[in-house]
């Protein structure tokens, strides 16, 4: 059995899920600190059940993402020390993050391997560390930071939330949201994440649609849920009213070109001001270079996003 930096002799190997937990929950984080670190040597039956045991809210398993550390450890190569976070509950529940795939190699591999654990009490900070440790190595995906931000409530919600983000900051001037950073990203999904929440049932819409009712909803939340509850009964509405152009038009909305999707998101926001503001709608009235288009998107965004909307639609009056 091969063995990595047992270098503290007299510190004893942990053998099992039991022990780990016993001896993170005694370690303290002194006062005014985020953590506290210490080394640990684990051994593979510990690292197996720790994986069923403490793999909690983490990112999806990539067999790959195993297949590589495991790939090391049998060529020798694998660098011992390597961190791991843990976060110990009040109640001494346990929790670790960005581990999995190493303890899962550890396990197959069968070695005893050291580790530095960083120990939180703390359990926004254990979230901050989980979000933002391997960020610029591009190893957790949006909507990996959205699930473990505790934003969505499943996969699919949280590949929604971060598509309608995306969406969101590409009308607000952003031209590629992936070279926002990720916690920039993330800063753009709890903004608006009440809004969100609120178009995340609302499949029948593409995803620039959904992100142009969560920019309506974020400023205007009541008239928005009243205005998408009629929409959905279709009942009693005028003829002229901005309900009825919202039901026979937003639907249909689709587009692989961004240009277009951007120049829809400016339509679907005028016929949603229109009606929080109840006044008549018209199709005619949406082209770029209409002010009142313009100041639908003033209104809900901002005046700078408005001009910008308009910029990139090569529109005047």
């Amino acid at each position: 059995m091969s063995v990595f930096d047992l270098s503290e002799k007299r510190a004893p190997v942990i053998n099992d899920a039991d022990q780990l937990a016993a001896r993170l929950r005694a370690v303290q984080v002194p006062r005014g600190e985020e953590s506290e670190m210490v080394s640990l040597a684990i051994s593979a039956t510990a690292a197996a059940q720790s994986v069923d045991r403490f793999n909690i809210g983490n990112r999806p398993f990539r067999v790959e993402r195993k297949n590589l550390r495991l790939a090391d450890m049998e060529a020798g190569t694998w660098q011992a020390n390597s961190v791991v976070g843990f976060f110990v509950g009040p109640c001494g529940e346990i929790e670790g993050g960005d581990f999995q795939h190493r303890f899962a190699a550890q396990a197959e591999f069968g070695g005893v391997i050291r580790y530095r654990f960083r120990v939180f009490r703390d359990a926004d900070q254990f979230r901050l560390f989980v979000m933002t440790v391997d960020a610029k190595s591009g190893g957790r995906d949006q909507k990996d930071i959205v699930s473990i931000a505790g934003l969505a409530t499943s996969p699919t919600e949280a590949t929604r939330m971060t598509h309608d983000t995306d969406s969101i900051l590409r009308f607000l001037g952003h031209a590629s949201p992936g070279k926002v950073s990720p916690m920039d990203r993330l800063a753009h999904t709890k903004k608006y994440i009440g809004s969100l929440r609120f178009v995340a049932p609302m499949t029948k819409y593409q995803t620039h649609v959904r992100a142009a009712i969560a920019l309506a909803h974020s400023r205007y939340p009541k008239e928005v849920t009243a205005f998408m509850k009629a929409v959905e009964e279709a009942v009693g509405l005028q003829k002229d009213s901005a309900e009825v152009a919202f039901v026979k038009i937003a639907p249909g909305l689709k587009s692989r070109r961004l240009k277009e999707k951007d120049r829809q998101v400016g339509m679907v926001l005028r016929i949603l001001w229109d009606g929080i503001k109840g006044n008549p709608c018209g199709v005619s009235k949406f082209y770029p270079g209409s002010s009142l288009t313009r100041s639908a998107i003033a209104d809900i965004t901002s005046e700078a996003a408005a001009d910008m909307w308009q910029s990139r639609n090569g529109a005047s009056e």
